[in-house]
């Protein structure tokens, strides 16, 4: 059996057991990320849907019915996405026993790559993370150094 998210026509499967960690963690990060307000609010609707089992094993959620707005579904891109981050520099999670990390650090970053597929702001929105920024800030190094070399 294994859990999945859906939107629109497009569904993105989990093992049971990833889609639990992915959801334990990813609240875990959403936790010290810098949200207010309506933010911290959907992190803790989220923590209470968790907590009354309502997400069960087998679940396929649909994320137009549960995370109808673009809002909802950026926090959980960002969460998932810094959970994979946090996880692969063992910032989050219990590391003396590493078997389990390869498959929650690639879940989670589907789940992040799956809710940032479905933002509908144009243009194209992606989600900030540690990650993109460092690879933003590499190629604008190396585009200045050409830059350099193209004046010479």
């Amino acid at each position: 059996m294994s859990s999945a998210f859906r939107w629109n026509g497009d569904v993105e499967w989990f093992s049971n057991r990833i889609f639990d960690a992915v959801w334990e963690h990813g609240v875990d990060t959403a936790k010290f990320l810098r949200v207010t307000g309506p933010e911290l609010a959907e992190v803790h609707r989220v923590i209470q849907i968790l907590e009354s089992g309502a997400f069960w094993p087998g679940i396929v959620v649909d994320l137009a019915v549960e995370f109808p707005r673009n809002d909802q579904r950026k926090l959980w891109a960002w969460a998932f996405l810094e959970t994979a981050q946090s996880l692969f520099l063992r910032e989050l999670g219990d590391h003396r026993d590493t078997h389990w990390q390869v498959d929650v650090i690639c879940g989670a970053q589907r789940a992040g790559h799956f809710f940032e597929s479905t933002v509908t702001d144009l243009p194209r929105w992606h989600a900030r993370t540690r990650t993109r920024d460092a690879a933003n800030a590499e190629f604008r190094r190396k585009l200045d150094l050409l830059k350099g070399d193209m004046a010479d």
